[in-house]
């Protein structure tokens, strides 16, 4: 049978391999074995991979566990057979990441679209809205074309739940975010409450959020009042072909993606933009989002970062002689241009 035992280490016996942890009610569990495995995971939460490598050429992963232990700042969990201790993690909750992070998300777009009604519409009939995208980035998107910029802001699973997240904040979106402390204790699971509780208060996450909305809604009309020349730049199947080659070599996007761009480019539909700038972004971010032959997330959000760049173009005259001259001898590079000459 496996045990989760949640608390910290006291003591250590290095000849027998055995240590004594005080859990999380305070009461000591004394002469548990413990595997090298178990140790490895404890030394890395504590000084993280590189550093415990680094230390263990020096001193021996046992000297080093041992220093782990007199540093250890947090309660863990060791996860125990019944024989010995098996492995080292940080302590878990039953709540998952995405219903946190999306709950953080809705309240604060809530909050801060409040008093934005005017921008929040956008621009020329288009919506311009924040939106979360994988639980990864959160981004401006434009409705007509759905570009993620590049300028979004990174915040991984991880980082969203073990290191910024206050799991008591949680509660109180959970609930209604004008909930009171006490208000949220009467309404809560206690099991999951105890699973949860000993998180470490941090509010780096949603100050993030916060902030990055902050930019986003205070840039809207500049941003509105640059795209509106941006569809207005023409451009020639020669300048396209050369402008879609070179991005989607840098950004990593595949020529079979490529190919669905520059079919989705010439497929021209009752309000589409003509042979623009704007119209080669709005099919590269048409195919980010709807094409169903991307190998993974990171590959489809490349493509929407590329469709972003394509519209921050100020001279595509200079662009296009720039690829000339710095692919000239590329070969990859060559070889799509070629399939966009084969396409037509």
């Amino acid at each position: 049978m496996v045990v989760i035992i949640e608390g910290k280490i006291k003591t250590f016996d290095a000849e027998n391999s055995t240590v004594n942890i005080e859990n999380t009610e305070g009461n000591l569990i004394r002469d548990l074995k413990i595997t090298k495995r178990a140790m490895w995971d404890f030394c890395y939460l504590t000084f993280g991979r590189k550093k415990t490598l680094e230390l263990n050429k020096k001193f021996g992963i046992v000297k080093v566990f041992l220093e782990a232990i007199r540093q250890q700042n947090r309660n863990l969990q060791f996860i125990h057979t019944g024989k010995s201790i098996i492995a080292t993690a940080t302590i878990k909750h039953d709540v998952t990441k995405s219903e946190i992070y999306e709950k953080m998300f809705d309240e604060l777009i809530k909050q801060k679209f409040k008093m934005e009604t005017s921008y929040y519409l956008g621009f020329s009939g288009k919506t311009v809205f924040l939106q979360q995208t994988n639980l990864a980035e959160v981004g401006i998107q434009f409705f007509s074309g759905d570009i993620t910029t590049f300028k979004a802001i990174r915040i991984t699973n991880a980082v969203v739940i073990t290191s910024c997240l206050n799991p008591i904040s949680y509660l109180k979106i959970r609930k209604g975010i004008l909930l009171t402390h006490s208000e949220v204790m009467k309404n809560i699971n206690p099991e999951i409450f105890l699973k949860i509780k000993r998180f470490e208060s941090r509010t780096e996450t949603r100050q993030r959020i916060s902030q990055a909305i902050d930019v986003a809604v205070n840039n809207l009309k500049v941003i509105s009042e640059f795209y509106e020349k941006k569809i207005n730049t023409e451009i020639n199947d020669e300048e396209a072909k050369y402008l879609l080659s070179a991005f989607s070599y840098s950004y990593g996007v595949s020529v079979g993606i490529m190919q669905e761009v520059w079919e989705r480019y010439k497929f021209k539909e009752v309000g589409d933009h003509g042979n623009t700038i704007w119209a080669l972004a709005m099919a590269s971010s048409w195919v980010a989002r709807y094409s169903q032959n991307f190998r993974n997330d990171l590959r489809r959000q490349n493509l929407s970062t590329l469709a972003g760049a394509l519209t921050l173009i100020v001279d595509v005259k200079k662009a296009v002689e720039t690829i000339k001259h710095e692919f000239r001898n590329n070969k990859y590079f060559k070889q799509r241009l070629k399939v966009l000459e084969i396409l037509g």
